[in-house]
């Protein structure tokens, strides 16, 4: 029996997002068909306004969940992936509800997803009052057509969630319940695990999404050690979970420069000199300064 939906949008509604929801729901309303798709929303103590709920349902079947138990953020995306897996359809379609789909954003993952497990996506950048910022994320950076081995993602990160989809049959083969609540990057690690099952990863041809930049984000707040120690820790955990050799390799780099750093400030002023925390890809920066570390103080082993 064939599937009623083709393909399923997922995305979470919060309160700190609420300035953004109007143009994210008038991009899913703009977006080039909507027949046969489902979007499912989370709602996380904020009630999406009704007269978006009855628009959309004009085009397109719209459920929405919650979840009362205090939940982290990762515990109320796996949540929703559960729900979504739950639904008929075929593809799981991830967006941010302060992000908004490119008119064709949908058809570009639904044409990847015929020869992938999963899709992921350069993103255009916007600014929190969505002016274009005349760049992409992939902008200047040699991000591979095709994600084939969990090494390609070992140094860094390609696959933003609000850029991310899969197969429904793939997301199945990802035991979600043992997702770690210590990890920072859910896509990073739901990729990298996907890879690891022999899953494969393909790049769109084009963006499928406007991407919001804000001028705060997780770790704008640090100083520059504070940040640096924060996003190797953050990236030590994320690596503790995978076993292959390489990634423990990688790990006890790390943490061998992570105390390195926190007892020699001559040493973090010197390697924080060549430090640049806008990279892309994400943890990029991370990884720099790890071979950096290692050139510099371990003579490369």
């Amino acid at each position: 029996m064939l599937s009623l939906y083709k393909n399923i949008i997922c995305t979470t509604i919060y309160q700190a997002a609420s300035n953004y929801h109007d143009e994210f729901f008038n991009s899913l309303l703009a977006l080039n068909s909507l027949k046969y798709t489902l979007v499912l929303i989370y709602e996380d103590e904020y009630d999406l306004n009704e007269d978006i709920k009855s628009k959309l349902k004009t085009l397109c079947d719209v459920k929405t969940i919650t979840n009362k138990n205090e939940s982290s953020i990762i515990e109320k995306r796996i949540h929703l992936m559960h729900k979504a897996i739950e639904m008929d359809g075929e593809n799981i379609i991830f967006i941010d509800s302060d992000d908004c789909f490119t008119s064709n954003g949908v058809d570009l993952h639904t044409e990847n997803l015929k020869n992938a497990d999963f899709s992921f996506s350069d993103q255009i950048l916007i600014d929190s009052e969505s002016n274009l910022l005349n760049r992409t994320l992939f902008s200047n950076s040699n991000v591979p057509d095709e994600l084939n081995s969990p090494t390609d993602l070992l140094q860094m990160n390609y696959c933003g969630l609000s850029a991310l989809a899969f197969k429904k049959t793939a997301l199945e083969k990802i035991e979600l319940n043992a997702i770690p609540n210590n990890i920072l990057a859910l896509d990073w690690f739901l990729c990298t695990q996907a890879l690891t099952k022999g899953l494969i990863g393909k790049k769109t041809k084009d963006s499928v999404v406007l991407y919001r930049q804000h001028s705060d984000n997780t770790f704008k707040k640090d100083s520059k050690k504070e940040l640096v120690l924060r996003k190797i820790q953050f990236t030590i955990n994320h690596l503790s979970h995978f076993k292959e050799d390489s990634f423990v390799l990688q790990k006890e780099t790390l943490e061998k420069c992570l105390a390195a750093l926190k007892r020699d400030d001559q040493m973090a002023e010197d390697l924080f000199k060549s430090y640049n925390s806008t990279l892309f890809p994400w943890f990029e920066d991370i990884s720099k300064l790890a071979k950096q570390y290692k050139k510099r103080y371990t003579h490369g082993k």
